[in-house]
């Protein structure tokens, strides 16, 4: 089963680049997605990339994992951009890196007692510096999965957008993905306090309609499907994307369904007796089971380190592990458990990884982690 491409959401994307252009004029602009596990948030924060590069903005994403205990996580890589340009003073640098938990080898650091001014220090710092990166090339910055945030990073967060908010004309657009959230969480009084500014704006995401879910099956092999099956496995799946994967490869696997010669081939009574994964974690994990040995320790080790699984980290996994050969790799890709960009690979979705980590005992990720 090979990656899915982007489906639908045109009215989505539409309203996405209605902001760019908002922010391309120098009008800062919020935007707050919200959707359910699978639906496709991190999927459109990509093509929000993919637009936001053709008008030749800057562009940053950072992810929050309530797996990492690190302050500041989904801002950390954006501390080198701002750092390059010279935006900061001395103390700044030294301030951030020791709250940001970013290693800084070539100054020494001062002590600092990391109080509430300091954290609020650090506020101001980094929103006067993105601010002013902004004058000379309009911003992108986009948080994945806000309702996994640890609470300096949702302090930041909510600091720059009210900054935006008073700033007025800024060319900075501050985007954040989250699932639904009850309202009386710290995530949930976050969006309800920030949606009162006008310059905030929320875009909730559904489920595909079903003429998307049949292209969607189509793109996943399953050519020329009936409209019975399409139907199937949208009312199991709601026309959430991750879900009609896993029902595709459920049904695969069990042999409800199969492809010969270009066409689809349904054995007699399968639509009628399907039964789709109600849980789209079990759905997982059989996946995982699937999988051979030496790709299941690979990838469970590279869970630890986050969802993009870079070179410098494969060479740090091989540390802990056998050699990472290209079959591994390859059956990673082909069972849709990695996708590869460049020289990077990266888990198709962060309930994936989730789903791998969860494979290690508390103990044995904080070991691993220690290492």
């Amino acid at each position: 089963m090979s990656e899915s491409p982007f489906i639908g959401r045109h009215s989505d994307l539409d309203f996405i680049r209605q902001q760019i252009h908002h922010c391309l004029s120098g009008q800062p602009r919020v935007l707050l997605i919200e959707g359910l596990a699978g639906i496709g948030k991190t999927r459109l924060l990509e093509e929000a990339g993919i637009m936001a590069g053709q008008q030749n903005m800057n562009i940053y994403t950072g992810s929050c994992d309530e797996t990492l205990t690190e302050p500041y996580q989904p801002f950390a890589g954006l501390l080198p951009r701002l750092e390059d340009e010279e935006t900061f003073g001395s103390r700044h640098i030294a301030l951030l890196h020791q709250l940001f938990g970013v290693p800084l080898p070539t100054r020494p650091v001062p002590a600092l007692d990391e109080a509430e001014h300091d954290h609020s220090e650090c506020h101001t710092a980094v929103s006067h510096a993105l601010i002013r990166l902004a004058e000379g090339q309009p911003f992108l910055v986009m948080v994945d999965n806000l309702h996994a945030a640890d609470q300096s990073s949702l302090d930041l967060f909510t600091y720059l957008a009210l900054t935006l908010a008073a700033q007025r004309t800024a060319a900075v657009l501050l985007v954040a993905s989250s699932r639904p959230v009850a309202p009386d969480t710290a995530v949930g009084q976050l969006l309800s306090r920030l949606q009162c500014e006008d310059i905030v704006h929320k875009l909730e995401l559904s489920g595909l309609e079903e003429p998307e879910t049949r292209e969607l099956l189509q793109s996943l092999g399953v050519t020329r499907p009936t409209q019975q099956l399409v139907r199937a496995i949208h009312e199991a799946t709601h026309g959430i994307p991750l879900f009609i994967q896993a029902a595709v490869h459920h049904a695969q696997r069990t042999g409800a369904l199969y492809t010969r010669g270009g066409y689809l081939a349904v054995r007699e009574h399968a639509v009628a007796t399907l039964e789709l994964p109600r849980d789209i974690s079990d759905t997982i994990a059989a996946r995982i089971a699937s999988l051979p040995a030496d790709c299941q320790e690979f990838l469970t080790l590279a869970s630890l380190l986050g969802n993009v699984i870079s070179p410098e980290r494969l060479a740090i996994l091989e540390q802990y592990s056998r050699p990472v050969t290209e079959a591994v790799l390859t059956t990673a890709i082909e069972q849709n458990v990695l996708r590869r960009e460049d020289d990077r690979y990266h888990f198709v979705h962060s309930l994936i990884r989730q789903a791998f980590t969860e494979r290690l005992s508390l103990e044995q990720r904080q070991r691993l982690h220690l290492h």
